[in-house]
């Protein structure tokens, strides 16, 4: 029998606190060195003036995603492929970039078009959980729930096409 692999220590969690060894990691030393789940090497960083600092330091904390971040196993692509994989990506961006396409979008996500668009969420959802339904057990909740439904649901919002 295998062993399962240890849970990555920025990932463990004791309820909704962290683990005794987050907290202690914390506590010694607030910016660490790691390697992710997906065996791609990153930053922890654990309290709150350095995360607040790493934020605002778009030079050494780049959102932008580096050749590699998909980790060891992910397909090798070319310049232009990387590039089509990435653009317009709002996670992935720093600013200038970030903060004109966030101005574009910030007025379409509002309390007023959030409430007008609630019965659609609620049609959505509803189908979403039809569909698992129908289709028996065993249910992949993330596939067939959790990551269609903010993509539609953001789709909606926009008035684009869901593909």
């Amino acid at each position: 029998m295998t062993q399962a692999p240890e849970i990555p220590l920025y990932m463990r969690r004791e309820v909704l606190d962290p683990a005794p060894a987050l907290a202690a990691a914390r506590e010694s030393a607030s910016v660490q060195r790691i390697t992710t789940a997906f065996g791609v090497p990153a930053v922890l960083v654990t309290r709150y003036e350095d995360v607040k600092n790493a934020l605002a330091d778009h030079e050494r904390f780049s959102n932008r995603k580096p050749r590699g971040w998909a980790g060891p196993e992910a397909p090798v692509l070319t310049d232009e492929e990387y590039e089509k994989l990435t653009a317009g990506g709002l996670l992935g961006m720093d600013p200038p970039e970030h903060q004109g396409l966030r101005r574009l979008l910030t007025p379409e996500f509002t309390v007023r078009r959030m409430k007008n668009l609630q019965p659609r969420i609620v049609e959505i959802v509803d189908g979403h959980l039809d569909a698992m339904q129908q289709a028996g057990a065993p249910a992949d909740l993330v596939a067939n729930f959790a990551l269609p439904i903010p993509s539609l649901v953001i789709c909606e919002l926009l008035g684009v096409p869901y593909r």
